[in-house]
């Protein structure tokens, strides 16, 4: 059953990036998943926001060399795995280096909500990303779902802060060893608390 898990469990780490990122969105970074086309905003946003969100959608109309990579952050993939099976909290200490542009610490749990605030570069202007992540297993007819909750989000720079909120789910029966079916979406909410509303929908 741990091996199972353990060819899946990547996915907790995209998506912990996604949220966080928007870590992340994540995550968790996987190039299976595709940007659908962008809800029309309340307000435009500045260039700085702009390029945020080509570089998290992995819009490929985007031509800057600068690319977020996170791919290289996790020494093994197994501190997700007993995280999930055995329930307990776990600590994460990053550091940049070549495939790893995220720097900071913080304790994932499970079915609670946690605080993750880390540093982050080749994001656009934006240097820092903070956000509280809820994490939760649950099992279903069809196999287990995994969700990641984000709340309370914040891109900084020097000039700006966007606030967002995000969510993600990953469906299906590792049991039978099929491929989970992802999706969820990124909600960019204020600039400089200037309300604005960019959806970045995210699906397999």
């Amino acid at each position: 059953m741990k091996m199972v898990f353990y060819y899946n469990m990547s996915y907790y780490t995209e998506m912990i990036y996604l949220l966080c990122l928007i870590l992340s969105l994540t995550a968790f970074a996987t190039d299976k998943v595709t940007p659908k086309l962008f809800q029309k905003p309340n307000t435009s946003l500045s260039q700085s926001a702009l390029k945020l969100v080509q570089i998290i959608s992995k819009d490929k109309t985007y031509k800057s060399k600068e690319h977020f990579v996170v791919s290289g952050c996790d020494k093994t993939k197994m501190d997700w795995v007993q995280m999930a099976i055995m329930q307990q909290p776990k600590v994460f200490d990053y550091k940049f280096s070549e495939n790893c542009d995220v720097e900071g610490t913080f304790t994932a749990k499970m079915n609670e909500e946690f605080p993750v605030k880390l540093k982050v570069r080749h994001l656009s202007d934006y240097k820092e990303v903070e956000t509280k992540v809820l994490i939760t297993l649950n099992g279903t007819t069809e196999g287990i779902l995994i969700k990641f909750v984000g709340t309370d989000g914040v891109f900084s720079s020097e000039e700006e802060k966007v606030t967002f909120k995000s969510w993600y789910t990953i469906d299906g029966n590792p049991i039978l060893g099929k491929e989970f079916k992802k999706k969820g979406e990124i909600e960019l909410m204020a600039l400089n608390l200037r309300p604005i509303k960019r959806i970045i929908k995210l699906k397999d």
